[in-house]
């Protein structure tokens, strides 16, 4: 009985840790995440071979979620702004499954 009341404690210990961090993340955290997304440097674009990993990090801020892949993906595929282009940031396009092109910029 000694080690299953152990395991019990144990278990409500990591849910109650669980509890705090989901509240501190989520409810008194903030409504905003920042998150990176990588601009291509239009800078770069004259040289002979455009070397794609010459990128830029710019910061957007994306509703707070549980899935910040999904909302950072969402972030990058809304282009550059037209801030950041003005600076030489540009986005690359987007090929949709059915083979239709989209400019993101």
């Amino acid at each position: 009985m000694g080690r299953n009341k152990k395991l019990f404690t144990i278990i409500i210990a990591v849910f109650a840790i669980l509890a705090v961090w989901f509240l501190i993340r989520f409810v008194v955290g903030g409504s905003e995440d920042t998150v990176k997304i990588f601009l291509s440097d239009s800078r770069f674009a004259g040289e002979p071979y455009f070397d794609c990993s010459r990128t830029t990090a710019v910061e957007r801020q994306v509703p707070k979620t549980l899935a910040v892949a999904k909302a950072a993906l969402e972030a990058l595929l809304r282009g550059a702004t037209q801030e950041e282009i003005d600076k030489g940031f540009v986005s690359n396009e987007a090929i949709s499954d059915s083979g239709q092109r989209y400019y993101l910029n």
